[in-house]
């Protein structure tokens, strides 16, 4: 696994766990039921973790400011950044 793959399959779980964990309720349940499904399958395939990530991500940050707000809460900027980076959520000169 390269060191992209390693910082995307690590930065996955523990955001989901950080949202669950802090009471992330802005998310609809049927969205978090989705997106819990797609990490059960994402475990087996490294394409589905980074969809996984990438769909995560794209519903928190084009929900209410409050999401966002929320999402910048749980995770340092530069976490942030890196995963919107990698998932291609942010291009390179949208820093």
């Amino acid at each position: 696994m390269s060191v992209s793959q390693n910082a995307t399959h690590r930065l996955c779980p523990t955001l989901l766990v950080a949202l669950l964990r802090r009471g992330f309720c802005e998310i609809g349940r049927a969205e978090l039921a989705r997106a819990v499904q797609r990490r059960k399958l994402a475990d087996e395939d490294q394409s589905l973790l980074e969809e996984f990530t990438r769909s995560l991500l794209s519903a928190l940050l084009n929900g209410p400011v409050e999401r966002v707000n929320a999402l910048s809460r749980v995770m340092s900027p530069e976490d942030l950044q890196e995963a919107l980076h990698r998932t291609g959520l942010l291009g390179d000169g949208d820093s």
